[in-house]
């Protein structure tokens, strides 16, 4: 299921919202034993029932949840037509497994070997227009560069990180070396 990325951020953060939320509610509310028990024979006894526990299942689930939907989703880039003559890209996640696109021609799958295809963040261009993914390289350089990767309508590619998308938003001139590498990258998603 591929959602937005909007939807995907309050899914996640809000299921942590309600297990913090949960664990406030145990920590602030009274004591049970120090209040008089006053009901009406049975009456209410399933809404007592779910106030009861669903703090604590909330306090369980809501994490694990919010940890299986990050383990399990994927990055998608999808290219569509602007209308205006130009195309236009939507950040999505792929939830429960990786997209199913065609490769460019000289692409393939990701090889799983060192990242895990759920690492990657997936392209998609459903627009009638040639996009293409380049790669700007800063301090030292080990030169090989790889060549831009030319992505034709009705395919894709799948790249580590997008990190720029679209003709205004160029990588920028210079980046910190927070790691004392020497070098660094970014990816750029362009089109004409």
């Amino acid at each position: 299921m591929r959602v937005p990325l909007l939807a995907y951020h309050v899914m996640f953060y809000g299921a942590l919202a309600l297990a913090a939320i949960a664990v406030l509610y145990y920590r602030l509310r009274p004591d049970p034993a120090a209040l008089p028990q006053a009901h009406i024979a049975n009456r209410g006894a399933l809404r007592r029932f779910v106030l009861a526990w669903l703090p604590g299942v909330a306090m369980v689930a809501c994490p694990i949840g919010a940890f299986l939907l990050y383990k399990l989703s994927t990055d998608v880039v999808v290219v569509t037509d602007g209308g205006n003559g130009h195309p236009t890209a939507s950040r999505y996640k792929q939830i429960g497994g990786v997209p199913a696109i065609t490769y460019a021609p000289g692409r393939t799958a990701p090889d799983d070997s060192v990242f895990g295809p759920r690492e990657y963040t997936y392209v998609d261009n459903q627009s009638p227009y040639d996009v293409r993914i380049e790669t700007t390289e800063y301090g030292r350089s080990f030169g090989f560069a790889p060549d831009p990767v030319i992505i034709p309508p009705g395919t894709g590619a799948s790249e580590l990180h997008i990190d720029c998308i679209g003709p205004d938003n160029h990588p920028p001139a210079t980046v910190e070396d927070t790691v004392n590498l020497g070098f660094d990258s970014r990816t750029w998603l362009i089109w004409n």
